[in-house]
């Protein structure tokens, strides 16, 4: 054994070189998982325990390694076919063993799968059942080829038990290098399984940082652990890259960044940075840094990538291209890019590598300008079918899978629809054999636009329902790797839209159909479902269903639903069928006048607000006024808003007929959805708060010279436990916590709300609190104490700027502390005008004998009747998200 952990070290490094050099990679970009060199080594000859192997065989064996690390991989088959045939003349199984794992990875890497898998048999045949050291380590590393080989044919959970297994004889055999190798292996099955959080638990642990989260790393620790080392053994290397890697697809793009630099601080070879450059590159990409991506990207190509990683940093360098409307560099680079992806090797990463070219190619052609030179359409199919000849050839049945439902886009962009259609329907055949529901669901979905473009729109509904009952259960796995072709608002939320304006009435002289209305009010709320699980990268929220009836019979609910060519608005009134009102305003113009609205509210202007907000107040409320009237009990409107909308302070919007805004008739508050946030009336048995804020300049951030005033204004309403400036740290605001029950909490201090979840926090003394500290200091209160928190106030904080889906985060904050209310702001206004509305808002409160929209309500009409700050800018921000009674 000594022998083979010997030279396995010797050998490591340059094997890492040659391999990469050779362009050796399974990976892709749908599932992006490659083979790195640190996965499999050839195995030297190991002494059987009883007696030692021929000369001749040995010799042939280590020959045929060193051609093989010379890249003669013709060379190193023949010599390791020789090494066979001599150990079986012998009758010595353990060295035959060796060969074959040997010779069956050489296969796998000329892609030669149906080779590569007769000789992975072989081997684990000669060693069925080892019972000493030697023989576990030949059957652990011929079952973690075995691994290699089940993940490049895309069989991710077979591929995982077989490293587990291996996993347990390098155990056995104490070696420990080959238990690291077969974790890391093991997350890289988790990671095409779609499972991120747990592939990130799996590296954390064994780098030996179980006590870390992968939302939220302490990078000082990492870099203390890091130092010491001169240079990372590339295992460890691997490790780290891979670490970086299931960081970004948890959408902690902060660490991830973090460790590639660590990592490039340790000098690494060539071929390493540029692995680490592109790696960049992706993550500046997704956080839409599209300047800094291509930089990156320009950066790794003068690197020595493997070939397929060279190709898909020219694509993504395309794609990017194409986004900002650069069509010279597109036109320039396409032609090289396509003529790679027609020679590229039959081998899984180059097929992949070209069906996203292929991809990519028919979306550019949709958006580029008229006169750029692209293949044509026969080109385009002669590919496709190549490709999927190969996927046939080396059994790969996710990749066949997948070229069939992209020969199915194909058809359906040339609108041959019985083609489309066929090919289609084969794809999600071989889906939903793999069990594949990440695949499946698109194919549901191409199926239904065949049918909408037929004229088949019954068949269309049934279709778009299953794809989306498809996604439900894995929405929050596909939703949590970023840079996959599962984004969100492109790949899911379209989804959804196309289904709504299929079901919705497009007039108001539409027949409304019941079923279509209920169809159309849960899909909304679905997708506010699976676009907060999103946010948080992965599932962690589930649906309860409530009814109005048992909530409020004194509030109506909206349901604003933008689609490309109308504004839908479904009202649902107590004890009543759902309705449906339609405002004929193309979302262009809708998104348009919400943008005017913020920016001339911002703008603290007299009368520029007015036009907008009298605008959105016909589109939303003029078609339902009717209605309303009728139900003169109705004092709350609760709106479960849509898209930009959520950016809107409803309660700004203006009655052009009775010249008011919409606070002056009713209370307003907002929901992600009554089946995620079920709404109960306030417990009144004690208004117990802890008031957390700063009113002195911190971390770079302005002072808030009123929250001081603010505080002893509402101490004087309500018992109040008061943690001010330097007492306002982490570690205070637990023992608090943990020292008394408060159902209110209110944070009076800097802070934002946005869709990305590690870009939300608020502003202690010490650092920022983010949603993930902010739930281990709250939620877990909650469940120790059986309290939820009745009412959660962030005072001053604001939504991020040029973040049309900003109100996520505040959302996001509300579901996941499980605070029943939240009030906070769109926008960071004056701190004095916030103490006025504060002192209001709990005076309201203490009476227990309102509601808290009610509460905020009369805070705003005060605020409103006071000629300092009756401008909508001071007191329309403030919004009630959640339970407004």
């Amino acid at each position: 054994m000594s022998v083979f952990l010997g030279l396995f070290s010797r050998l490591g490094r340059r094997l890492i070189a040659i391999l990469l050099g050779l362009g050796i990679a399974l990976g892709f970009s749908v599932f992006p998982i490659a083979l790195k060199a640190a996965e499999f080594t050839p195995i030297p000859s190991v002494s059987s325990g009883s007696r030692d192997v021929s000369s001749s065989a040995k010799n042939l064996l280590e020959q045929g390694m060193q051609a093989y690390y010379e890249g003669q991989l013709v060379s190193a088959i023949a010599l390791w076919q020789e090494a066979i045939k001599q150990y079986q003349h012998e009758s010595n199984q353990l060295g035959a063993a060796q060969a074959w794992t040997n010779l069956a990875m050489a296969y796998t890497l000329q892609g030669k799968g149906s080779e590569a898998k007769a000789a992975i048999a072989n081997s684990l045949d000669l060693v069925p059942l080892p019972t000493v050291d030697s023989e576990r380590l030949i059957r652990a590393e011929a079952l973690n080829v075995q691994g290699i080989l089940l993940l490049s044919w895309g069989q991710a959970q077979n591929a995982l038990a077989s490293w587990q297994q291996s996993s347990l004889l390098f155990q056995q055999a104490r070696s420990r290098e080959g238990v690291f190798r077969s974790a890391v292996n093991q997350a890289k099955a988790l990671q095409m399984l779609g499972l991120y959080p747990r592939a990130c638990q799996k590296l954390l642990d064994i780098l030996e940082l179980g006590e870390e989260k992968c939302s939220q790393l302490a990078i000082t620790q990492l870099e203390a652990q890091l130092k010491p080392m001169v240079s990372l053994s590339p295992n460890h290397q691997a490790a780290w890259i891979t670490l970086a890697i299931a960081l970004r697809q948890v959408g902690n793009l902060e660490d991830s960044e973090a460790i590639l630099q660590l990592i490039l601080k340790k000098s690494p070879s060539p071929t390493q940075e540029g692995e680490i450059r592109f790696n960049l590159g992706k993550l500046f990409d997704i956080a839409n840094e599209p300047l800094l991506a291509l930089e990156q990207y320009q950066q790794a190509l003068q690197f020595p990538l493997r070939p397929n990683q060279q190709m898909e940093v020219k694509l993504a360098e395309l794609d990017l291209w194409s986004q900002q409307g650069r069509w010279s560099e597109v036109a320039l680079n396409f032609p090289l890019i396509w003529s790679r992806l027609q020679q590229s090797p039959p081998i899984r990463g180059a097929i992949f590598a070209r069906l996203n070219g292929i991809k990519q190619l028919m979306s550019i052609a949709q958006q580029a300008p008229v006169g750029l030179s692209l293949p044509k359409d026969e080109e385009v199919r002669a590919l496709l079918e190549q490709t999927w000849q190969q996927t046939q050839s080396i059994g790969d049945r996710w990749g066949e899978n997948y070229t069939l439902g992209l020969i199915g886009e194909f058809y359906f962009k040339r609108r041959e629809w019985d083609l489309s259609r066929n090919f289609t329907e084969k794809a999600l055949g071989i889906a939903e054999n793999l069990r594949a529901s990440e695949l499946i669901y698109q194919w549901q979905w191409q199926l239904a636009r065949i049918d909408v473009a037929q004229g088949h729109y019954k068949n269309a509904i049934a279709l778009y329902q299953s794809a989306i009952e498809t996604l439900k259960p894995i929405s929050g796995d596909l939703a949590a790797n970023p840079e996959i072709q599962f984004s969100f608002q492109r790949k899911v939320e379209p989804l959804y839209r196309e289904l709504l304006s299929l079901i919705l009435p497009k007039t108001d002289q539409d027949v409304v159909d019941q079923a279509n209305l209920t169809t159309a009010k849960d899909s909304i709320e679905s997708l506010q479902l699976v676009e907060l699980n999103n946010f948080f990268r992965e599932i962690c929220l589930t649906r309860k269903p409530a009814s109005i009836e048992t909530i409020d019979k004194q509030a109506a609910i909206l349901y604003p639903i933008i689609l490309s060519d109308r504004l839908v608005i479904i009202l649902s009134l107590p004890g009543q069928p759902l309705q449906a009102k339609i405002s004929p305003v193309p979302k262009s113009e809708l998104e348009s006048t919400v943008n005017e609205f913020r920016y001339n509210l911002l703008l603290n202007d007299r009368q520029k607000h007015l036009d907008p907000a009298k605008k959105l107040y016909d589109w939303l409320l003029r078609p339902i006024e009717a209605e309303l009237k009728q139900f003169s009990a109705i004092k709350t409107l609760v709106f479960v808003m849509d898209g930009a909308l959520r950016n809107v302070p409803a309660a700004a919007l203006y009655d052009r007929q009775k010249q008011t805004y919409l606070i002056e008739s009713y209370q307003v508050a907002l929901t992600p959805g009554l089946t995620l946030l079920a709404p109960q009336p306030i417990q009144q048995t004690s208004l117990n708060s802890l008031l957390a804020g700063l009113s002195q300049a911190r971390l770079g951030f302005a002072p808030l010279k009123y929250v001081e005033s603010e505080f002893k204004k509402i101490e004087s309403l309500i018992p109040a436990q008061i943690l001010l400036n330097q007492n306002f740290t982490k570690l205070n605001l637990r023992k608090e916590l943990n020292s008394s029950v408060f159902p209110i909490i209110h944070f009076a201090t800097h802070g934002q709300f946005s869709s990305r979840y590690n870009e939300t926090f608020i502003l202690a003394w010490d650092n920022k609190l983010k949603i993930n500290d902010l739930e281990s200091l709250l939620k877990d209160k909650e469940v120790e104490q059986g309290n939820a928190i009745e009412l959660l106030v962030l005072s001053a904080c604001e939504t991020a700027v040029g973040d049309q889906r900003a109100v996520l985060g505040l959302a996001g904050i509300a579901v996941r502390l499980g605070a029943k209310s939240t009030l906070a702001t769109l926008w960071s206004i004056n701190d004095r005008s916030t103490s006025v509305l504060m002192d209001q808002f709990y005076s309201q409160l203490a009476q227990k004998k309102v509601t808290k929209a009610e509460a905020l309500r009369q805070a705003q009409l005060a605020l409103l009747k006071n000629p300092q700050y009756q401008h909508p800018y001071f007191w329309a921000p403030y919004i009630l998200v959640g339970n407004w009674l």
